[in-house]
């Protein structure tokens, strides 16, 4: 799987007839949860700047926008339909977001590395859990059971939570771009 690009699909490398042990299957699942967790980890980068970038750009030019008509009265060479020009560039890189889709993968990415890191923690778990047993010593592994769950379930609805505010605070803004500059200005 390369670092960059597209992920590639998980296949287990078995040798010709003879199989592999289940501890090698177990290390070759764990290395493809792994290089899958970098990869959102590294995609989510790019969105994300591309993101935080086109937000900015726009807040920017929605506050400048809402100012220029305020400015106006104050400073006679100033044309206040600048104003109207910067907020239609705030609203135009609102839509470059929506329609490439910056902030939605962004935040996608962030909850899939996640989610996959949680069920990696879990399988690793498990697996130790399960030779533990063999071994006749499963007594403390259920307390590690416990609260590796408790980490990964809160590492799971922390991200959630973080991606629901992260909507609304997306759909406010939009909201706030729709509103026109007359009713600022009261």
């Amino acid at each position: 799987m390369r670092e960059t690009g597209d992920l590639n699909t998980f296949r287990l490398q078995v040798d010709g007839a003879a199989p592999a042990s289940l501890d090698d299957l177990f290390d070759q699942l764990c290395n493809f949860y792994e290089k899958a967790i970098s990869w959102y980890l590294v995609e989510k980068h790019r969105k994300g700047r591309a993101s935080k970038m086109l937000r900015i750009i726009s807040l920017l030019l929605l506050v400048v926008g809402g100012m220029v008509p305020l400015a106006s009265a104050v400073i006679a060479q100033l044309n206040s339909s600048i104003g109207y020009i910067l907020l239609a560039f705030a609203a135009g890189l609102q839509l470059v977001d929506r329609h490439f889709g910056y902030s939605s993968a962004w935040m996608r990415y962030v909850a899939e590395a996640m989610r996959l890191n949680a069920h990696l923690l879990a399988a690793q778990v498990e697996w130790q859990r399960i030779r533990a047993v063999e071994n006749g010593t499963s007594s403390q592994w259920d307390t590690i059971v416990k609260y590796s769950t408790i980490l990964g379930d809160s590492l799971v609805a922390e991200t959630t939570l973080w991606t629901q505010e992260f909507a609304e605070n997306a759909i406010q803004h939009a909201q706030d771009m729709r509103i026109s500059p007359q009713d600022r200005v009261v």
